[in-house]
């Protein structure tokens, strides 16, 4: 099943309704070429696609020619996205509508009709639980298959690395369709946190979230991160916001052998206005011992990692 569509509440129930099913999920991009999804869809071999209404035409556009597909809308009134209806594509039914029906009974027994229950079990964990796309850059969209197993394990490494637990808050501003979220969309649940979805990337909804919605953790790129500090709403916080992010870019020295982590945590407290971010990082070039801190100008936002080179070559931590 194919979900293309940005951070909603319909994408998180996919991540544990489609493998309950036993299905695969396929978290998409919603801004995804014509040429990209139809390429994807057809690769995917998804016979459920779910889209967001905003998108409709696209994805119609790809399912050109494709037949055994089942087309399902996703409009967001919140957003102001409206159903599309009388399409020349025929009646396209909403989320609501297609999950409206009598729910089968939990576990292995077959219903009255004859079909088979939802099961919690997993007959093999090392059998997919999600496909994901990278974004196909340098030729076409290459697909990355995600094991019951490993995503498991790396949920509950998120949830020891994050610090989640049942207080958690957490924002939505990294895309769910981007490595189902770091695998955060099952890692928030395991530890009984509270998902809060935000559509789009915006400072001005951030903020009302960091206000109102009491949020203590979110994940992002250092994009995010200086959207967040740059933003005409930016002001003191009473409470800390922990931030998972990644560095700005891979740095290497003349050899190769030397490489940066890929991301690490920070917390985020005090003011968080700023004109704009300044990374830096201090590197032992003949030692065992890589120091990095990035800062944002004027925040206390700090980044630090302690690494170790391995047999490898590459920088893991200590």
């Amino acid at each position: 099943m194919a979900v293309i569509a940005p951070n909603l509440p319909a994408l998180l129930l996919a991540h544990y309704a489609v493998p309950a099913a036993g299905a695969v999920l396929v978290p998409l991009n919603p801004r995804l070429s014509t040429r990209e999804l139809d390429y994807i869809l057809d690769h995917s071999e998804a016979s459920v696609v779910i889209a967001d209404s905003s998108v409709l035409d696209t994805v119609i556009s790809a399912l050109d020619g494709k037949e055994g597909i089942t087309l399902v809308q996703l409009p967001d009134e919140q957003a102001g996205i409206e159903p599309v209806r009388d399409h020349s594509y025929g009646e396209i039914p909403t989320f609501d509508e297609f999950i409206d029906v009598e729910p089968l009974e939990v576990g292995d027994a077959a219903s009255s009709s004859g079909e088979r229950g939802v099961s919690y079990k997993v007959a093999d964990e090392n059998s997919p639980i999600t496909l994901n796309y990278t974004s196909g850059t340098t030729g076409r969209p290459k697909g990355v298959l995600y094991g019951h197993r490993g995503a498991y394990l790396n949920s509950l490494g998120e949830v020891f690395h994050n610090g989640f637990d049942g207080a958690t808050r957490y924002l939505w501003t990294l895309p769910m369709f981007h490595c189902n979220g770091w695998c955060t969309t099952w890692a928030v649940t395991a530890a009984g946190g509270t998902h809060v979805c935000l559509r789009a990337v915006r400072p001005d909804a951030i903020w009302d979230a960091f206000d109102n919605q009491g949020i203590t953790h979110l994940c992002g790129a250092p994009a995010v991160c200086s959207i967040i500090v740059d933003a005409d709403e930016a002001h003191s916080l009473d409470n800390p916001i922990r931030i998972t992010t990644r560095e700005l870019r891979r740095r290497r020295a003349s050899s190769s052998a030397w490489r940066t982590p890929d991301s690490a945590s920070c917390t985020c407290t005090g003011s968080l206005r700023s004109s704009a971010p300044s990374p830096f990082a201090n590197r032992k070039r003949r030692g065992r011992t890589f120091r990095r801190r990035i800062v944002l100008s004027r925040c206390h936002v700090r980044v630090w990692a302690w690494c170790r080179r391995n047999p490898h070559g590459s920088w893991t931590p200590k």
